[in-house]
């Protein structure tokens, strides 16, 4: 992390740097004065400590488009992750992520979009976000 931290600002230090949320890459981003953007995962459970469930484990994905928008909503109202237990983790959620490597990523993509617009949840270019903004 503070590897990646420095070479960002070593390359632009105006650079938004893209961090998974309540990692040390955002604390060493900021750390080196970087405009960090904190990113949750649509179709990813957590564990316990904040990290996402490994892969190997069954309930890692989300597929259900529904499940998904409720699961992205809940962390943008609250700027929370919340684990598969229901343990509530505050973090800054700037930004979704959704994993393209799945026969439900469009689906659930366009679903948190219409779910997130619904809400009048104003979706924007990073640097258009006004607390990443200079």
């Amino acid at each position: 992390s503070e590897a990646i931290a420095r070479a960002t600002k070593a390359v632009d230090r105006d650079m938004i740097l893209l961090a998974q949320a309540n990692t040390e890459q955002g604390k060493a981003g900021r750390k080196h004065g970087l405009r960090v953007a904190e990113e949750v995962f649509a179709d990813r459970t957590y564990t316990d400590a904040g990290f996402l469930t490994p892969r190997k484990e069954a309930n890692s994905m989300i597929k259900d488009p529904a499940q998904a928008v409720a699961h992205v909503r809940r962390m943008v109202d609250e700027q929370a992750i919340y684990s598969t237990s229901g343990k509530r983790i505050p973090c800054q959620v700037d930004s979704i992520c959704v994993h393209g490597d799945g026969p439900t990523a469009v689906a659930v993509s366009t679903a948190v979009r219409k779910g997130l617009e619904a809400a009048g949840i104003r979706i924007v270019p990073l640097p258009e976000m006004p607390s990443l903004r200079h």
